[in-house]
């Protein structure tokens, strides 16, 4: 029997994986909860740092109906993490040449400056995250508060050889910032549903 059979037609439209990215929620944590150095950190999430940060997996303080959040502290002036997604071309293959929108909970304290950034990077070499030159590609630029919000917003993606997800802070922080975000989704087309 097709699955539309059995759910009702208002759930129709979240059978099957809408979400194109990986451990969203940040629930699954296999190296560990607490990460001070660049490299895969909280599963499918790579961090790329400058100055001194620490990202933990945050059971404390979540918006509602989520158990966990990424959590950055800075403990140096002019620090930074970034966290990034990379894509398999061959999964790139079903967003290229079209618009995505992303969506995600985010919050920062008091000494968190400035604006977040989400984009999906493009690089010249496929399949890889590290490998060769990637690239700005379409950024769309938030200003988180201290309240958890949702937030979203549409990209547009070329063609390119290689592609990654970024979110991060658009410049250093002073020691003591703290930024935290969940609930991350990306999905094909401009319309963001429900996590």
């Amino acid at each position: 029997m097709a699955l539309s059979k059995i759910l009702p037609a208002s759930q129709e439209q979240y059978a099957g994986a809408r979400n194109l990215l990986t451990n969203g929620a940040f629930a699954i944590s296999q190296r560990g909860t607490s990460f001070t150095a660049g490299g895969y950190s909280l599963d499918h999430w790579f961090v790329s740092q400058g100055g001194t940060c620490t990202l933990t997996q945050d059971t404390a303080d979540v918006p509602t109906n989520f158990k966990y959040a990424a959590k950055v502290v800075t403990s140096a002036g002019s620090s930074f993490m970034s966290l990034y997604q990379p894509f398999e071309s061959v999964d790139y293959e079903a967003f290229k040449n079209k618009t995505v929108t992303v969506s995600f909970y985010a919050k920062v304290n008091s000494t968190f400056s400035g604006t977040m950034f989400v984009d999906l990077e493009t690089g010249d070499t496929a399949d890889t995250l590290l490998g060769g030159t990637f690239t700005l590609n379409d950024p769309q630029t938030i200003t988180p508060t201290t309240s958890w919000a949702r937030y979203t917003a549409s990209i547009a993606v070329g063609s390119t050889n290689g592609i990654r997800f970024v979110i991060s802070p658009s410049a250093a922080q002073a020691s003591g910032a703290e930024y935290s975000f969940t609930g991350v989704q990306l999905e094909i087309g401009e319309q963001a549903t429900p996590f």
